[in-house]
């Protein structure tokens, strides 16, 4: 899916525009290769999560950072953001999906990356965690699964968390 994605990314973002990706590290070379193509690489922050590490089955190794990969289409201006993000296991939530990542690492990067009113699209909304981080934080959002039971999952969510924000969908 990632040439999909960075073709996508290349069409419809403004000159200026950012795309954030947190790819599968076993994949980091060929995400990279995929998004470069199109976009311009700007700057990977690091999320360190801290002990104990899960396991990356393929290469026998203890991961203990997940890498989101910062593009743009044409030039942006200066990102204000930092590179290295830790969290503690403790924040760790799975309560919506087993792939769900942590809502104050997801809203840390919603800040930095967008401003109020922006459009934030999510290609995988697992749990729809960047929908809640964008309602707290008066984001648009436009999000996607292929699985019915976390769009479902992802709407009660948002409306959980209810507030003002801009609409999400």
């Amino acid at each position: 899916l990632w040439p999909d994605i960075a073709a996508c990314a290349a069409d419809v973002l403004m000159d200026g525009g950012v795309l954030a990706v947190q790819p599968p590290l076993p994949y980091l070379p060929d995400v990279v290769a995929a998004l470069g193509h199109r976009l311009q690489y700007r700057w990977t922050v690091a999320l360190f999560r801290g002990d104990p590490c899960p396991l990356v089955m393929s290469e026998q190794i203890m991961n203990g950072w997940l890498p989101v990969l910062i593009y743009s289409k044409g030039v942006v201006g200066p990102l204000h953001i930092r590179d290295f993000i830790g969290y503690s296991r403790s924040a760790w939530e799975k309560k919506y999906h087993p792939w769900e990542q942590n809502a104050a690492e997801l809203r840390y990067l919603v800040e930095h990356l967008t401003e109020p009113g922006e459009l934030v699209v999510d290609f995988f909304g697992g749990s729809f965690g960047a929908a809640v981080a964008c309602r707290q934080t008066c984001r648009c959002y436009q999000g996607f699964d292929t699985d019915e039971g976390c769009v479902n999952i992802g709407r009660k969510r948002v409306a959980e968390v209810g507030g003002s924000g801009p609409s999400t969908s």
